[in-house]
């Protein structure tokens, strides 16, 4: 801590520094109680966006090239191939941001659910430079989007919410963890959904991934 605070340990840590063993325990102890109350709610579903981010990501760097899938995290990021630049506009945590020059450190890309709907950069040293982003369909967590009522009568509401997931390829146990279901009905109602015509489904190693085919995307729009 006296490295961090060069200036001196804030007040509100002496007690850290003087009790270090007590403080930490009772500072895990607060950090349990903490997760317990306000994250391991929605955990679940929280985990199945944050997974889907990463698949999103992965397939965008593989289909078009990690350029394009850095245009596409946020539109305060955006990539200069010509100089081989990664841009974060002047809106992240409202300050002008410095250059930084990264070669040989890598760079760490985080999809979060509480950075929207701003991106936050750390390149402080000698830590991995971060970015962290706002992940897509993020704001489900908050404010679940009903699916359509037409889509809803047509297919029941489960298929519907299905349906409207899969626009990225996604596992039986990420779209449960999504719309917090149990994994065995999810894959029922797959197996109806691919059974329809209105999604296909692929094995890539180990894992079974679900995705809407051109069927499904018409009845979506």
């Amino acid at each position: 801590m006296r490295d961090t605070h060069p200036d001196g340990v804030p007040p509100s840590l002496h007690p850290l520094v003087r009790a270090p063993r007590r403080e930490l325990r009772s500072l895990v102890t607060d950090l349990r109680a903490y997760w317990s109350r306000t994250i391991e709610p929605t955990w679940p579903a929280m985990r199945g966006i944050l997974e889907r981010d990463i698949h999103h990501r992965a397939m965008s760097t593989a289909d078009r090239g990690p350029g394009a899938m850095l245009n596409g995290l946020h539109p305060d990021v955006r990539w200069d191939p010509t100089s081989d630049t990664l841009v974060i506009g002047n809106r992240v945590a409202g300050v002008a941001n410095p250059d930084r020059v990264l070669t040989g450190r890598g760079l760490v890309l985080v999809p979060s659910a509480f950075t929207w709907p701003r991106v936050y950069v750390k390149t402080a040293e000698p830590w991995t430079p971060v970015v962290r982003y706002p992940a897509r369909g993020v704001g489900a967590l908050w404010e679940p989007e009903e699916a359509d009522h037409d889509i809803s009568a047509a297919l029941g509401t489960t298929r519907a919410r299905l349906l409207a997931l899969l626009d990225v390829p996604s596992t039986t146990d990420q779209l449960a963890r999504a719309l917090t279901l149990a994994p065995g009905g999810v894959s029922v109602q797959l197996h109806r959904l691919v059974a329809a015509g209105l999604a296909s489904k692929a094995r890539i190693g180990r894992e079974v991934y679900y995705a809407r085919t051109s069927r499904g995307d018409n009845l979506m729009r």
